[in-house]
């Protein structure tokens, strides 16, 4: 059995190649996140140029979970000050009244949502492994586990334990 591998400088290749290609829409929009994805907030008319793609992105089967996809990297590649924008822009190639708007704008309100939760969760985490060693000295792994894979109302629960907690093991007992 023989592979063949395609390897791409998608800076080099021309959009209209990248269009042509015979690949699913996933693919393309894939290319082109990877290609101008950093960039979109000064070339919001790119998005434009690519509304066919788009719309028929948005009407194949799991749209929504590719859409989120998507939306999650935009957030993740771009300021938070360029997303409105992006957002406007998505929507704008939409029918006002039509599943697709109200699947973009929910699936980029998520995306956004998420990604703060995220933002928090790892900031909750930071600063309940920074208290205890301050207050108990160096964690034990088991410890640093545990609260990598706390909720955030356990999080909560364990740092509201730390200043009256006498030992360690009080911040986690149950």
């Amino acid at each position: 059995m023989r592979f063949q591998i395609l390897i791409d400088d998608l800076q080099m290749t021309p959009d209209a190649e990248l269009r042509a290609r015979e690949v699913s829409e996933i693919a393309r929009w894939t290319w082109f996140l990877l290609k101008h994805g950093r960039s979109i907030d000064t070339h919001l008319n790119l998005l434009r140029e690519w509304e066919r793609e788009y719309r028929a992105l948005c009407q194949m089967p799991g749209a929504a979970r590719a859409l989120h996809l998507f939306l999650s990297y935009i957030h993740q590649v771009q300021s938070p000050e360029n997303l409105d924008a992006i957002r406007e822009a998505l929507e704008s190639m939409t029918d006002p009244d039509s599943p697709e708007r109200a699947m973009t704008t929910k699936r980029f309100i998520s995306s956004a949502d998420h990604l703060r939760e995220e933002g928090r969760l790892e900031a909750g985490r930071a600063f309940l492994c920074k208290l205890l060693a301050r207050r108990f000295g160096v964690l034990a792994p088991v410890y640093h586990q545990r609260i990598q894979t706390a909720d955030t109302a356990t999080l909560e629960r364990w740092t509201d334990r730390v200043l009256e907690a006498a030992r360690l093991e009080d911040v986690f007992g149950e």
